[in-house]
């Protein structure tokens, strides 16, 4: 029923998704550089990046802030439009007032993040700390605020809260943490023999086919899997759900 509903939450904001594809912009830019590469519908940076030039960084990091508030805007407008269907609340208002409020919110939150975690690699990589350790740590620390975009956007609070409010989350619906979880993880290990599959039929483009995949269908489908199930916190919506689920 979940993943029913995440579906048809999803085709109902296909436009919404459709325009994380201008993500894909950022994607040739990135593999302009040395340190970067693609795969498995993922950009990844290497974990010396702190070794090249400084130009060279502060372009990398100019083009990470622009892709981060365009990210930041776009994932704004998909959890409110999924809020919208959730809620009964009138959001003309905060589509017209406070889109901009809550992205800039989610820009700060994304970039702070991200900073986080390369300051945390690269402490790791220099203390000699093996990939596969580093991979773990970066993976547990993201887990961690997994929720924190949805309590941005649908408690209206600030950052601290919303973190706050994403750890209380967290601890009072496991099972709900452990679904998104388990959906991306199978929908991430498929992507690699799609890439496979499509590198044998398009000729090693299968790369660029798979990272507009995650940004137009991935991104959005977990993201919105994500706002449903943080909206079940708030009891009548948790029951208007069910009976809509009974009465099919």
């Amino acid at each position: 029923m979940v993943f029913q509903k995440t579906l048809q939450l999803y085709f109902q904001n296909f436009k919404l998704s459709i325009i994380f594809g201008i993500l894909l912009v950022f994607v040739l830019f990135f593999l302009g550089f040395s340190n970067t590469f693609a795969s498995s519908g993922s950009i990844f940076l290497d974990y010396s990046f702190l070794k090249e030039s400084p130009l060279l960084l502060l372009l990398e990091l100019l083009g990470f802030i622009a892709f981060t508030a365009l990210y930041a805007v776009f994932l704004t407008l998909v959890v409110f439009s999924v809020r919208k269907e959730l809620s009964s609340v009138r959001l003309n208002f905060y589509l017209r007032e406070m889109i901009q409020k809550f992205s800039v919110k989610l820009f700060v939150f994304l970039l702070f993040f991200s900073l986080l975690l390369a300051t945390i690699s690269t402490l790791l990589v220099s203390a000699g700390v093996s990939p596969s350790i580093i991979v773990s740590v970066l993976f547990l620390v993201s887990i961690a605020f997994l929720f924190t975009p949805q309590s941005i956007v649908v408690d209206e609070k600030g950052i601290p809260q919303s973190v706050y409010y994403n750890f209380n989350f967290i601890a009072k619906k496991f099972p709900h943490f452990l679904l998104v979880l388990f959906t991306s993880a199978v929908m991430l290990a498929i992507i690699p023999f799609i890439e496979l599959f499509l590198d044998g039929v398009t000729g090693n483009l299968g790369r660029f086919f798979t990272l507009a995949l995650v940004l137009i269908f991935y991104v959005p489908f977990i993201e919105v899997l994500k706002t449903q199930l943080y909206m079940r916190k708030f009891g009548m919506i948790e029951g208007a759900l069910d009976f809509e689920a009974r009465m099919k």
